[in-house]
Formats: C-alpha cells, structure tokens, sequence
C-alpha cells in the first residue's frame, strides 16, 4: 500500500470511527435549551442531516473554525434539544479531524467522502415514533491525484455498506417527534 493510500484509508478510519461515536454514544443533556428545528417528517430529517453532512464534506473552507461550528450547529438540528449538546461538541471534532486528515494529503491529491443513498424508507411505528432506513446507503471514499500532465488518476476507490459504517445492526435510524417536529435519535424506538 502507497503512503497516499494508508493516510487515505486513515483518514476513513478517523472520520467513520467519529461519526460512528457520534451516532453511539450522544447522551441527553436536560439543561440545554436548544432551539427546535427538526423537520416535518422522519424523511425529511434523514434526508436533510445526510445533506448537509454531504455539503460539509464537500466544502472547501472546512478548514476554518467557524464553518465547522456552523456545519455541527445544522447537523445537531436534526436531533432533539435532549441529545444536541453531545451531537455538536462531537460532531465539530469530527469536521476537525477530516479536516486536518485532507490538509495533510500531498498537494497534488485530493480525497472526497460522500454518503450516498437510492431511497428512504420510513416505517411508522406510533404516532410519536418511527424508523428511517436508507435503501442502497453507502458511503464512497475517492482519493484522487494529478499528474504533472493535469491527468487525474483514481488511487484509491472504496465504497462501504452505511448501515455497519454507522454501527447500526439493523440498518434504520430512530426518529422521534417532538413539540409537532421530527428528529433523529440515539434512543432505539420500542
């Protein structure tokens, strides 16, 4: 394995074992108030967490402070005010460590990291709860070079099941509906 490809595979590593504690072990904090943003559905919420995780992993000033803080700010949205404190402060040393891992790659590569899915599928459970599940999620790992010549050679080209990426054994994320909106959660639904 190249030097490129082991810091490459690192890098996965680093940002799959983040978002892999992030998801597993957020636990509640009753005394922050948080604001309520959610979405209005258990769809809408997956959708619009993997979004703007997408966005996150794709834009070019991740490097700086204050787009992570504002990136860990949108991603905790899509939990309960209960369980967001954890969610932000975690997902923000997430954003950092993926960060630093692509500012360390040789100048002439570059990595992309993108969650993918072909649909969701929401099962209702009760009125108050349900499950996501993404049909066909995978998350695609890119490592990229450029030649001299402008000739741009795939190093590496990986593509990993999401569920098990995330620790989830049975593929679907519980989502909760609080004060008439919709959030993610760490808390299996019964």
């Amino acid at each position: 394995m190249s030097t490129a490809q082991g810091l490459g595979g690192r890098l996965v590593l680093v940002l799959l074992l983040s978002v892999l504690g992030a998801i597993s072990t957020a636990c509640a904090d009753p005394n922050h108030a948080a604001l309520q943003t959610g979405a209005d559905s258990p769809a809408a919420a997956a959708a619009g967490f993997f979004s703007t995780l997408n966005a996150a992993l794709q834009d070019p000033t991740l490097n700086t402070f204050e787009t992570r803080r504002s990136y860990a700010e949108q991603l905790a949205a899509y939990f309960p005010p209960s369980e967001r404190m954890t969610y932000r402060q975690t997902l923000q040393e997430m954003l950092a460590a993926f960060a630093a891992g692509k500012a360390n790659l040789p100048a002439d590569q570059e990595l992309s990291l993108v969650l993918e899915y072909d649909d969701l599928d929401v099962r209702q459970l009760s009125e108050r709860q349900a499950t996501v599940r993404l049909i066909g999620g995978s998350l695609r790992y890119r490592l990229i070079r450029t030649t001299e010549t402008g000739f741009r050679e795939v190093l590496l080209d990986r593509q990993y099941t999401l569920a098990p990426v995330l620790g989830l054994e049975s593929g679907d994320f519980p989502a909760v509906q609080f004060e008439g909106r919709w959030y993610l959660s760490t808390k299996p639904v019964s």
